[in-house]
């Protein structure tokens, strides 16, 4: 809890961890990472509600499916995470001056 309040910016795959985006600052930036198999968008109302910016981020290609149907294992394609990113940056400098 205290890493995600502190943090200017976090990137987390999705799962239990990326719930603790519920105690970010206002204008902070949260980057969240999703197989194509498996997208939950349940720490988005809270994210809008604190005024934190998000960027979801999804895989692009299927992998390895287990018995159970769920997709462990993606890969992010770089191009996008590069988007991703830069987008992210640049968004943080016109934010720094506000935290």
């Amino acid at each position: 809890m205290t890493l995600f309040y502190n943090a200017d910016i976090v990137f987390s795959v999705h799962g239990a961890n990326s719930t603790n985006c519920l105690y970010m600052r206002e204008n902070t930036i949260f980057i969240e990472a999703f197989s194509t198999r498996w997208e939950n968008s349940c720490n988005l109302y809270t994210l809008d509600k604190n005024k934190v910016h998000y960027f979801p981020v999804t895989s692009m290609e299927l992998f390895k499916i287990n018995p159970d149907g769920i997709l462990r294992d993606y890969t992010i394609p770089p191009t996008l995470m590069y988007m991703t990113m830069r987008t992210v940056f640049a968004l943080y400098k016109t934010l720094r001056n506000q935290l």
